[in-house]
């Protein structure tokens, strides 16, 4: 039996430019279900916080998950800090 092995990491700043593309195809999925339009540029308006997932420092992480150099997914996670 084949092994195939998934990647999951923290994409580099490298990266943001395949995670920019593959939002906006999320978002063209996304438009059977909401009233997401494009913008004047013909593109999507993705996340207004986009750019602090590529600060250092902060509780916004991007992560990339690929099969073998096949990039299957992507996955922007934010910490939520709650007061209790």
């Amino acid at each position: 039996m084949k092994t195939m092995t998934i990647d999951v990491r923290l994409a580099s700043i490298n990266e943001k430019d395949l995670f920019q593309n593959l939002l906006q195809l999320y978002m063209y999925d996304f438009t059977e279900f909401t009233d997401v339009d494009i913008n004047q540029t013909g593109l999507y308006n993705i996340l207004p916080d986009f750019d602090s997932y590529w600060k250092e420092q902060n509780d916004s992480q991007p992560y990339l998950i690929k099969l073998l150099e096949d990039v299957l997914s992507l996955h922007l996670n934010q910490l939520i800090k709650v007061k209790v």
